[in-house]
């Protein structure tokens, strides 16, 4: 339950496809001479029951997180027949009054065969989710509209443009502001 929660704020890596690499990157970490956001030194601990209040939760709201966020996604399996690459463009967009909007992202899916031209297709736009966000002892939390409780996503980590969040699973997910 809370890997699925953790896609409706932020997104997740595309899974299956049994062997094949998937590769989470923006356009800063392919950057050079960028510094990349370091990683909260300790264990990433969880408070046990944050705050509900309107008055707490915009108390503890970071508001550098405010603004239009995007991560790529790449999956592709190379040593098989056909071939398949697929980038995947996702976004985020937390709002100052506390509210998130994500997804409407694409994505762009070649095939590859030998000895035939590569295939390339486009994905529709993925649905929009609408919810709250706030923040906590470091902890990025959020509640789709219609859901009761809030989930929290993982620790977070900002460096100029970037954000490094650390998920619960123990992954670590790497966003750029736009």
């Amino acid at each position: 339950m809370r890997i699925l929660a953790a896609c409706v704020v932020l997104g997740a890596a595309l899974v299956g496809c049994g062997g094949d690499a998937v590769d989470d990157r923006s356009a800063a970490e392919s950057r050079p001479n960028e510094s990349n956001a370091e990683e909260p030194a300790g264990e990433a601990q969880v408070p046990d029951s944050p705050s509900t209040s309107a008055d707490a939760v915009d108390a503890q709201r970071d508001m550098r997180l405010v603004g239009l966020w995007k991560r790529e996604i790449i999956a592709n399996r190379r040593n098989a027949a056909p071939g398949y690459n697929v980038t995947t463009h996702v976004t985020s967009q937390l709002f100052a009054n506390g509210r998130f909007r994500y997804g409407g992202g694409q994505s762009v899916i070649t095939l590859t065969d030998p000895g035939r031209m590569p295939s390339t297709g486009m994905s529709g736009k993925s649905d929009v989710i609408e919810g709250e966000w706030k923040t906590e002892s470091g902890v990025l939390f959020s509640k789709r509209d219609g859901a009761s409780a809030w989930i929290p996503l993982g620790r977070y980590s900002l460096s100029g443009n970037a954000m490094v969040l650390y998920t619960l699973d123990g992954s670590k997910q790497l966003w750029e502001r736009r």
